[in-house]
């Protein structure tokens, strides 16, 4: 039999690419030798969820059952052969399987086997965690919430289980303890409490080796907490102020414990991608951090307020950097409110940034009590319209029309250029792809 020299499976990531799955399975085929290289390219690019969501479907299937408990089995066997292999985990209870965490508890056969299921899982995080040495991505989402509001009395919020809940994170705070491999963070979790009692708990040393953070809130009850509420909304106020907030924001309000994410963030000290987006708007000017020394490479920010300097900050190099020198690339703003400055200011900023080649801006405006509220433009039907921009300003249109122009010309033409949404939609439609402004 022919040897295949040992160097060659090393290079499978260069051959063909971690994408290219058809390929790589037919490599496991070939030899034993390929086998072992191409399932260990197979799992850089592929991410173990657990539990599989397909167990919670209306008719489900045992043997989908059958495979969350092997993984169970398999994760908290520390000689598993599977567990060097995993290099990417999402946990998640969200959408249909996030009823574990309501007091009202399951209803019926299939819910019970469900529930008992998820906090069987839940319980056995931190030993699962602490046997996937190896992994580089954890994703852990739970529920989304929102109060049930017509806009006549204060609506019904969702009552959670708050001692699973501190369990939960608890167990959670352990296990990423143990990841000395961690570069990505992907956390959905219910109150910013959460997140001030992670940032307790987990050592410095894992949140300084990410390189990706993505921190979201899913408990959206209570005023403030989502646009769906604002059916009396005008200019004198949002009048959302009868939604009704979960026992869990009772305890914890969100607003008042924004700054957990934001110590998270204070941490990372080599961070390239960072993404935050809340319920009730997130004061961002608790953040009092420099990107490292090259900056962020994309930056996804929604339902935030916070002034343009502290912006602008958060969108440049790391201190004794100029400007050219930034490798941000992409930048999604949804839902942020300017507490100060203009919105002109910024996109004239990321105007000079050379690798710039796309921004998602969406539902841009100011606080109605900050320094630049005067600028601030009332949509007829704030629960539902959507634009590019609230603004009275004028220069803040020109300054986007402007930059959106830039990237089009560096994307080379609008039929290049991303264009659903509001991607380009503050562009007249009429304008040919040569008039696309100058390229910096």
């Amino acid at each position: 039999m022919i040897e295949i020299p040992p160097e060659v499976p090393h290079q499978l990531d260069d051959l063909f690419g971690t994408n290219d799955v058809a390929s790589l399975r037919n490599l496991r085929l070939t030899s034993k030798l390929f086998s072992q290289a191409a399932t260990h390219a197979l799992f850089k690019s592929s991410t173990v969820r657990w539990p599989c969501q397909i167990t919670y479907e209306s008719k489900p299937s045992s043997r989908f059952s059958d495979l969350n408990k092997a993984l169970s089995s398999a994760f908290t066997t520390p000689t598993h052969g599977l567990l060097p292999l995993i290099k990417n985990l999402e946990v998640s209870f969200s959408q249909d399987n996030k009823d574990q965490f309501t007091v009202q508890g399951p209803a019926g056969t299939k819910d019970k086997e469900r529930c008992q299921e998820s906090r069987e899982i839940l319980g056995k995080l931190p030993v699962a965690l602490g046997n996937l040495l190896k992994l580089e991505s954890f994703c852990f989402r739970i529920g989304w919430w929102e109060c049930e509001y017509d806009g006549s009395g204060p609506g019904s919020a969702p009552e959670l289980d708050l001692q699973l809940l501190t369990s939960t994170i608890h167990n959670v705070a352990i296990g990423i303890s143990a990841l000395s491999f961690l570069t990505c963070l992907d956390l959905a979790l219910p109150c910013t409490h959460n997140f001030v009692e992670l940032s307790n708990l987990v050592p410095v040393a894992v949140f300084s080796g990410l390189r990706q953070l993505h921190m979201e809130i899913t408990d959206a009850t209570g005023p403030g907490g989502s646009k769906d509420y604002l059916i009396w909304a005008d200019e004198d106020g949002d009048n959302d102020e009868e939604v009704s907030f979960s026992n869990l924001q009772q305890q914890y309000p969100n607003v008042e414990h924004a700054h957990g994410l934001f110590d998270i963030v204070e941490k990372c000290g080599n961070l390239q991608h960072l993404s935050i987006k809340g319920s009730q708007f997130l004061d961002g000017n608790l953040l009092h951090w420099t990107p490292a020394s090259i900056g962020l490479q994309s930056v996804f920010l929604s339902r935030v307020k916070i002034n343009s300097e502290n912006l602008i900050k958060l969108l440049s190099p790391g201190m004794g950097m100029v400007l050219q020198s930034s490798p941000l690339s992409k930048v999604f703003l949804s839902d942020v409110d300017l507490t100060a400055g203009t919105w002109a200011s910024v996109f004239e900023h990321l105007s000079l940034c050379p690798e710039l080649s796309y921004l998602k801006p969406e539902d841009l405006s100011y606080t109605r009590d900050g320094e630049s509220s005067d600028l601030k433009e009332f949509p007829g039907r704030a629960w539902e319209d959507c634009a590019n921009l609230w603004s009275r300003n004028e220069e803040d249109e020109e300054e986007l029309i402007r930059l959106v122009k830039i990237l089009v010309k560096r994307a080379g033409g609008r039929h290049k250029y991303p264009s659903e949404g509001l991607d380009q939609c503050m562009l007249p439609e009429d304008e040919d792809d040569d008039d696309s402004g100058s390229n910096n």
